[in-house]
């Protein structure tokens, strides 16, 4: 293999990408028992669009329509997130974002700061 990505490479990198996206997409318009002239008509693009999208066809979709896709069929089903839509970062709580052996998010860090300052 090559040290570096060729042009091949890349296509089918993105050849796959676009099929994973857009079988998502259909799996999750089927999981809503929308059309894809109904999803086209909710997120503001054509009918063909859709099939483009699903088939892995499209070219130029902006990431704006693919969100708004993606958001639609959440709000239709629980497909794309069974528990519900991820949390937003300001409702995760200080200690889910702390990494282990970091600095304790229980208090302001400063002991850990003046112990590594000390050890230095």
């Amino acid at each position: 293999m090559a040290p570096w990505a060729t042009i091949e490479d890349r296509d089918s990198a993105y050849a796959l990408g676009l099929a994973i996206i857009g079988s998502g997409v259909r799996t999750g318009r089927h999981h809503a028992h929308l059309t894809q002239q109904q999803l086209g008509w909710l997120v503001g693009v054509s009918q063909s669009a859709i099939s483009r999208l699903e088939t892995g066809t499209i070219q130029g979709l902006r990431l704006q329509t693919l969100a708004r896709i993606v958001a639609e069929l959440e709000t239709r089903s629980d497909y794309a997130f069974q528990d519900g839509p991820p949390p937003q970062p300001w409702e995760i709580d200080r200690a889910d974002r702390s990494v282990a052996g970091e600095l304790d998010m229980e208090d302001d860090g400063l002991d850990d700061l003046n112990d590594l300052h000390d050890a230095v």
